[in-house]
């Protein structure tokens, strides 16, 4: 079967989003793993296209890190300036899609929330889920509409609280 040229397009954003967001699900394992957190990963895949995301069954019930098990977090990147919750440019925060969402078996407990532009780290406890709502937009680096996942501002947390939530676990 062809491949048209403009699969091919978003099936090459879609492969350096996903590198994008690995290297930065690495540096999150980093800081755990230096605040002596087990963390597990597994490597890089890069198989598949575009719409195999885009059908959702890929990556239903993956997680992008395992901390000090069974603590299952998941790890999105935002080309987005911010050092804290308080200075987040916006009043909620995309958590994922919601057909991710539907599908998973097993949500994950936190969504760490890392800025692109200065590698801070922001989390979603994920027990907020009951406060989030719905909004379908146009994603604009893939170019597809979809139902996103949002979280208002008011149920995210900064690192250090973070940290000290895991530290009593």
């Amino acid at each position: 079967m062809m491949t048209s040229i403009a699969n091919q397009i978003k099936d090459e954003a879609f492969k350096e989003n996903l590198t994008t967001g690995y290297d930065h699900q690495i540096n999150a394992a980093t800081l755990l793993l230096r605040e002596g957190f087990v963390v597990q990963t597994e490597p890089l895949d890069i198989k598949g296209t575009y719409e195999d995301i885009l059908d959702g069954k890929r990556f239903s019930d993956n997680f992008d890190l395992m901390v000090s098990y069974p603590v299952q977090i998941e790890v999105k990147s935002r080309n987005l300036h911010f050092t804290n919750v308080g200075n987040y440019p916006f009043s909620t925060i995309f958590v994922e899609t919601k057909k991710s969402w539907k599908k998973r078996l097993n949500p994950p407990l936190f969504y760490l929330i890392v800025s692109q532009k200065t590698e801070n780290i922001i989390v979603i406890p994920g027990n907020t889920h009951e406060h989030w709502s719905e909004i379908t937009k146009r994603d604009s680096k893939q170019g597809f509409v979809e139902t996103f996942m949002e979280c208002p501002s008011e149920y995210v947390i900064d690192w250090d609280e973070f940290i000290q939530r895991m530290k009593v676990r």
